[in-house]
């Protein structure tokens, strides 16, 4: 079960602009004590039983994987381990990487 779900034309908060698409949202955590790529494992693991449905629905939907990172440090690096990649290569579908930082 997602931990929350956005629809198209809901507006964003704390914005002045409304979501372009819908979406489900699973939220992780990582940080001092959770390595990112931990963080990943635990995502992929919540969608892996609906990796079929996903790829199927993918071909008719644009469907894709986005993770927000909040890095409060400015910088971030990380590695995706070869198990990761070839898990996501099973969802056939794109996946994003969107590094948001204070300003």
């Amino acid at each position: 079960k997602p931990d929350d779900e956005v629809r198209k034309g809901e507006k964003i908060e704390d914005d002045k602009g409304f979501y372009d698409r819908d979406m489900l949202q699973y939220e992780v955590q990582f940080g001092d004590d959770i390595e990112m790529t931990d963080a990943l494992e635990k995502l992929i693991f919540k969608l892996y039983p609906f990796r079929g449905y996903i790829s199927e629905i993918a071909s008719e939907y644009d469907i894709k994987l986005s993770v927000f990172i909040d890095s409060f440090s400015h910088e971030i690096f990380f590695t995706l381990p070869k198990n990761i990649t070839k898990e996501l290569k099973e969802f056939n579908i794109d996946f994003e990487i969107m590094l948001y930082s204070p300003r």
